[in-house]
């Protein structure tokens, strides 16, 4: 049983008359039992709760939440809402007043803390690895609206009993139109969307520029200070955590120092963290490698996001929203 069922004292996300947004995932207040407390930081908390027997995580808004967080609790909620995949923390519902999202509880905790309780072997490392990556995977080839996530850090990638990880918090993510096709330098045509640059954000919905220092600094690619990027800064951020994974030792760019990982890994993370976001591979193209390494069969180059020529004919192509 949990602890307790103290009420949740948190701001309403609807004004009084407003009809609620997707009253559908809407869960009722009284119908919660709220008890241990899992996690807090500058937004808000996190709790164990249960509803109708089901046990899930309780991510509440602070009391006194400003509104660019209740901005950010929203972006996550709609964002989440649209997620379907093993590999990213289900969405479960939520409550409107006083606001709290509903996700599915994963009782092994977060990747670093993961790693440092259990002893993982090499195969099992690169497991984690592809279950990142086929989250990444999904998230960047959704049609009509892929998803760029920003903030992939081992904080944010949780363990299930079973050892499966999931990608979670998703109040930085941005969802990216798909634009056209449009003929390539080679004559083909080639689908411009989220894998291609021109993802941009000024906390606006048109965003007409990208938002500087977006992440979480360690895990920030290059670019990412930069006006305009792509999903290529989750490839960049994930390289950063395998990193951290595999080394057990923080990532500090530009030239991380190794000791631990096969020279192979080393290779793939090489070209994941390289500076030049038109350098590194696609998350499909990961994941190819990291199962060849993880079953001991010899791995293909991945492919890269885009060509540089690609890269400046359609910087302008994805539209965030």
């Amino acid at each position: 049983r949990l602890a307790s069922t103290t009420p949740i004292t948190t701001p309403s996300m609807s004004s009084p008359g407003e009809v609620p947004r997707h009253p559908e995932e809407m869960i009722d207040n009284a119908e919660l039992e709220r008890g241990t407390l899992l996690g807090a930081g500058a937004f808000g908390t996190v709790h164990l709760a249960r509803w109708r027997g089901t046990p899930m995580a309780l991510k509440t808004a602070r009391d006194d939440c400003p509104e660019f967080e209740k901005t950010l609790f929203l972006r996550e909620m709609e964002t989440m809402i649209r997620m379907r995949h093993p590999n990213v923390v289900q969405f479960l519902g939520y409550v409107d007043s006083p606001f709290a999202i509903a996700l599915e509880f994963l009782p092994s905790g977060d990747l670093k803390a993961y790693w440092q309780k259990n002893r993982l072997s090499v195969a099992k490392k690169m497991g984690i690895c592809v279950d990142v990556l086929r989250a990444l995977a999904y998230m960047h080839n959704r049609k009509p609206k892929a998803c760029i996530h920003r903030d992939v850090k081992p904080a944010n990638i949780m363990m299930s009993r079973s050892g499966v990880a999931k990608l979670s918090d998703f109040g930085l993510a941005r969802m990216t139109q798909f634009a056209r096709k449009e003929r390539s330098d080679h004559g083909g045509l080639q689908y411009v969307g989220a894998e291609s640059p021109g993802a941009k954000d000024d906390g606006s919905n048109d965003n007409s520029k990208l938002s500087k220092e977006v992440g979480t600094k360690r895990y920030m690619a290059p670019e990412a200070t930069a006006q305009v990027y792509t999903s290529a800064v989750d490839i960049f951020s994930a390289g950063a955590t395998f990193y951290e994974l595999f080394e057990q030792s923080n990532f500090e760019p530009p030239r991380p120092l190794w000791a631990i990982a096969p020279g192979s890994v080393r290779q793939l993370i090489g070209q994941m963290c390289a500076a030049n976001a038109a350098e590194r591979p696609t998350a499909i193209g990961l994941i190819d490698s990291f199962e060849s390494l993880q079953n001991g069969r010899r791995t293909r180059q991945p492919s890269v996001q885009f060509d540089a020529a690609a890269q400046a004919k359609m910087s302008a192509c994805c539209i965030v929203s």
